[in-house]
């Protein structure tokens, strides 16, 4: 029986073949198989997520999509925490987002934090009996509750804590039960869905069910009016009506209004009435429409019915697979599940409709249909054909068509384009001619028409015609040029005789300015003309400039409009031109957007936009900002030749001829701009290996922090967008690398070498496909650790162990360098000793050289007492002197005893020539006081030998020398003064042996002071100071020797 009914839907479909491949260019299907990326044709379930991904379970493998590239899963026993069946059965998110499916080994939980899975463990006998091998449906309340069917006789529940229980289905009387059933022990349930807050749909073998969780109260919605053979397939909640629609296997289409309990079977509504499939799932498209899985499209609002068939060589239409499930997107997107593969149905993708006129010649060389035309008086679209002729009359409601010229008595040939004038009259060229038309009545009068000019190509084309300020209609005649139909005298005449023969004879396509007061006329190989309506001159233009002075071309126009702001715009086979009230040229090409450079035909919709036929599709053109929007196969557009011109409708929707039928569209619909995209990291990679395969611990979407060895990693991310998914661009930023956005790209990665240490914020955004960026940036803290000789502790030990050694190295240094000068200094002080040693013992020889000539002269005198004398104080002297000059420093009291010694020896010498005498002070201690030995001594000789002995004495007057000695604050004073003749008279008087004598005694002293002051760090001093008499003549030297008493 089944097979029957296969075999006569088979045969009905045949008969109604072409009707149905008419239809089926309403809808503009996209198919995705294993050649896309799919693990498996087969799909069987779908969920689109909160982050925005597909998720479709399939026969192989979990499969998740996100427009472009579909990431597989499947069970890998290598791989820790991997999927655990690849029958997928059943898909549902959680409130965390989480996804749970099932599939032919259990439940899966599938962690979009961690990308991995974990097993939900069955604890109940009922809960494992569960098969979840075939179809399951997973629903979520409010609260995060899991509700699982899998067409057994219990519910499976999961509450949020984890806890599971199970809710055995009830049974309801034999009676109220579908046919097939009403002997069955047990009631499976098949599908839920949400119904409200807190309760859900049930199908069930026995019919329709609500369950109330809180109370897992079930109530039944017996069947009433119509009869079922088996229970409900596919379910769908309506809930702005609070209907429920059904199918059932072999019953046909069903729904049950809530409120009112009343029940409707559709069976008529639908061609292949009972045999709807047995799928389990429905869904909504727009507002207006319901998916069914015959396959097929419900439209509720009119109750007819789109069959979903397979179109050979049509990639956009519907496969030849059975339907499976169906699901429905935030987005509205459609999405089918069959068993060839994905299908989707976007309501953006809608906007192109394809009429097919049957009444309509087999035409296959080039688009036929030129005009298109909608008569309000009857609604119905009318169609000229310029390659066929005719006109053909199209009813939007039974999408039906006639030829309204086949009964003519005269044909109509050439037929091209139709005009409403000013007047409320139509009109329209064919047989090279105007006509004026009524489509309603099928009557066409020819206007009268005055011969043509002499040489002039009778060519029966009149590609357009435009209306002037007066009313009257101007005609581009190709093979003659302008024509003009003068409404008051009722003419159509050709314009300045036979002139036109030559040019311009190619005449194309009409506009008029806003005030139309000109009329242009675009040609194919003469330029551009423009008439001036009051003298009816007209000016050729073949070339202008643009604003940098490059030449552009008109002479090859393929159609021509004015904007809102007077400016013209010209379509040609290398751009479009924009020509301004200075004759300046702008000009479009495919490097500002355009579909392609070549066009081929241009239309103005009722906002000012232009509209392009290109030789690629359609290109869309905002003339105020010079915004371009492409068109093509993607978007619905199915072409077999490039379009043509376009025309406007008073709905404000665009049509263009094909070559049996043509594309209608409005362009506010096809206009639509998707939302903004929200662009999602997917994952991090180390050297090609994923997170956890490279050993990282946590989760890399909540603390990046890599190792210094770890600067070469790679970042995947996707944009979750179903509309022309392929036209979505990436651009990334490493802050605290990169300076600037990268260049908008396809890739959907991105890998960055040899970062070097740092803190860094990868930044992310997408573009759609209308150039519409995401509004929030996409980020992820990447944190990459320097070595530790990097790190601020080692840098802070470091600079604390160089400064330690620059420390302790100018410690060092300067410890070097005061142990040097100590060095220095003792070998300074060594070498000063040494010197003075040497010097005292000059000294020494010296003076004892003075004392043995003295006793020389007492012996040879023959005085032997005083020689005695002379020599017991000259031996006491020798003595104390050699003691003395062992030391550095001698008490004051044996430096004053020697030089006593030393006076008393020098006046026996000299025979009481001069007097002595020592003053000490009583406040000096002179047995502690210690000073150089014989510091006193050369200036005292010195006295005497240079001062005293070359004094002649006055009488009553005697030579004196005087010693003193006393303290002076904190120094040690010597002075030494005499009253002999001074020191310019001593040099004037000098004897060799005195000179000599003086010259080597005061230099050794002067030496001496130099040393002691050295040695000692003090700050001893002599001078020396020449005595006079108050008349100003010499009376002596005083030397004034200074030490310091410390």
């Amino acid at each position: 029986m089944i097979a029957l009914v296969r075999n006569t839907t088979w045969l009905i479909f045949l008969l109604l073949g072409p009707l149905l491949l008419m239809a089926q260019k309403d809808f503009h299907f996209e198919n995705y198989t294993t050649r896309n990326g799919l693990s498996h044709n087969e799909i069987r379930t779908i969920l689109r997520d909160k982050q925005g991904f597909l998720w479709l379970g399939t026969g192989n493998g979990l499969n998740r999509f996100d427009g472009r590239e579909f990431k597989v899963y499947l069970p890998n026993a290598k791989v820790k925490n991997a999927l655990q069946g690849a029958s997928i059965t059943g898909l549902g998110e959680d409130p965390q987002g989480r996804i749970w499916v099932t599939n032919n080994k259990g439940i899966d939980i599938y962690n979009p934090l961690t990308d991995d899975f974990s097993k939900l463990d069955l604890v109940s006998e009922a809960a494992l009996d569960h098969s979840f091998r075939v179809g399951c449906f997973i629903t979520f309340d409010h609260t995060g509750r899991a509700i699982i069917t899998s067409g057994h006789h219990n519910i499976l529940i999961v509450e949020p804590d984890g806890k599971q229980r199970i809710i055995i289905t009830p049974e309801i009387p034999k009676e109220e039960r579908p046919l097939e059933f009403r002997n069955q022990k047990g009631n499976k349930v098949y599908i839920t869905i949400p119904k409200s807050k807190g309760e859900v749909w049930l199908s069930s073998d026995h019919g329709l069910f609500s369950l109330r969780l809180k109370d897992d109260h079930f109530t039944h919605y017996p069947l009433k009016g119509c009869t079922w053979n088996f229970g409900p397939g596919a379910m769908y909640y309506e809930k702005a009506k609070e209907r429920v629609w059904m199918t059932a296997f072999g019953s046909g289409f069903f729904y049950l209004d809530v409120r009112t309990g009343k029940w409707g079977q559709l069976r008529k509504e639908i061609y292949i009435q009972d045999y709807i499939s047995a799928g389990q799932s429905m869904a909504a498209f727009g507002t207006d429409y319901l998916f069914l899985n015959t396959p097929g499209l419900y439209n509720l609002k009119t109750g007819s019915f789109f069959f979903a068939k397979h179109i050979p060589d049509d990639p956009y239409s519907f496969p030849t697979g059975t339907a499976l499930c169906a699901y429905t997107d935030r987005e509205g997107i459609l999405w089918i599940g069959t068993t060839v593969g994905l299908v989707k149905l976007d309501p953006r993708l809608q906007g192109f409709k394809h009429v097919f006129l049957e009444a309509h010649p087999v035409f296959d060389y080039d688009n036929s249909v030129f005009d298109i035309f909608f008569e309000p008086k009857d609604k119905k679209i009318y169609a000229s054909s310029f390659y066929c002729g005719g006109v053909y009359a199209y009813d939007p409601i039974s999408k039906s068509s006639e030829d309204i010229t086949s009964k003519l008595p005269s044909p109509l040939k050439g037929t091209c384009k139709i005009l409403r004038d000013s007047k409320g009259k139509t009109w329209i060229t064919a047989n090279g001619t105007l006509y004026e038309a009524d489509f309603v009545n099928r009557r066409f009068t020819p206007a009268r028409s005055a011969p043509p000019p002499k040489g002039a190509r009778l060519d029966p084309v009149v590609p357009d015609m435009e209306e002037d300020a007066d009313g009257n209609i101007w005609l581009a005649k190709w093979g003659v040029g302008p024509l003009l139909y003068d409404r008051k005298a009722n003419m159509l005449s050709y314009l300045e005789g036979d002139r036109y023969a030559d040019e311009p004879n190619r005449a194309y396509m009409l506009c008029a300015d806003r005030a139309r007061k000109h009329i242009w006329m675009c040609t194919a190989g003469n330029g551009i003309w423009v008439y001036d309506i009051k003298t009816r001159k007209a000016t050729s233009i073949v070339e202008l400039k643009d604003k940098d002075g490059s030449v552009v071309s008109v002479q090859d126009a393929s159609g021509i409009e004015c904007d809102f702001e007077d400016k013209i715009w010209v379509s040609t086979r290398l751009g479009l031109v924009a020509i301004d009230a200075n004759k300046k040229a702008l000009v479009l090409t495919e490097l500002n957007g355009l579909a392609n450079s070549q066009i081929e035909g241009l239309g103005k919709d009722l906002k000012g936009r232009l509209w392009l036929a290109t030789a690629s599709g359609i290109s869309m053109v905002d003339p105020r900002t010079l915004e371009v929007r492409n068109f093509d196969e993607r978007h619905g557009l199915k072409l077999d030749a490039t379009l043509d011109a376009f025309s406007v409708l008073p709905t404000g929707e665009v049509c263009s001829g094909t070559k049996r039928g043509f594309i209608i569209f409005h362009p506010d619909s096809v206009l639509q701009y998707g939302s903004a995209l929200k662009p999602i990291i997917t994952n991090f990679r180390l050297e090609g290996r994923t997170w956890n395969e490279a050993g990282q611990v946590g989760n890399w979407r909540e603390n990046i922090v890599l190792k210094p060895s770890q600067n070469t990693f790679s970042i995947e991310y996707a944009a979750p967008n179903f509309t022309l998914s392929e036209d979505t661009r990436f651009s990334y930023y490493l802050e605290g690398l990169d300076k600037t956005w990268s260049e908008p790209q396809q890739n959907k990665e991105v890998t960055f070498t040899s970062v070097p240490p740092g803190t860094y914020k990868f930044c992310l955004k997408a573009r759609n496909k209308d150039g519409i960026w995401s509004k929030q940036i996409t980020t992820l803290d990447i944190v990459i650790k320097p070595p530790f000789w990097q790190t601020a502790w080692f840098i802070v030990l470091i600079n604390l162990i160089i400064g330690g050694l620059i420390y302790g190295a100018y410690r060092l240094r300067t410890w070097q360098i005061r142990k040097e000068e100590r060095m220095k200094a003792e070998f300074n002080k060594r070498l000063a000793e040494v010197e003075m040693a040497a010097l005292r013992s000059q000294m020494n020889p010296h003076f004892l050289f003075n004392c043995l000539n003295s006793i020389n002269r007492f012996i040879q005198r023959n005085e032997p007492d005083t020689a005695s004398a002379y020599l017991t104080k000259f031996s006491r002297l020798i003595r104390l002197v050699l003691d003395n000059s062992r030391s550095n420093l001698v008490t004051l009291r044996d430096e004053l005893e020697a030089l006593r010694l030393y006076l008393e020896l020098e006046a026996m010498r000299f025979v009481n020539r001069f007097t002595y005498h020592i003053n000490i002070s009583p406040d000096l201690d002179i047995t502690c006081l210690e000073i150089p030995p014989m510091i006193i001594q050369p200036y005292v000789e010195n006295a005497i030998w240079h001062g005293l002995m070359h004094k002649e004495p006055k009488s009553g007057e005697e030579c004196h020398l005087e010693v003193r000695v006393f303290p002076e604050g904190k120094t040690l004073v010597v002075e030494v003064e005499d009253n002999g003749v001074g020191r310019n008279m001593a040099r004037a008087l000098k004897s060799k042996s005195a000179t000599a004598q003086k010259s080597h005694g005061m230099a050794v002293t002067a030496e001496r002071i130099q040393m002691i002051n050295q040695i000692y760090q003090t700050e001893a001093s002599i001078i020396i100071e020449d005595l006079y008499t108050p008349e100003g003549k010499a009376a002596g030297t005083k030397v004034r020797l200074t030490l310091p008493l410390e």
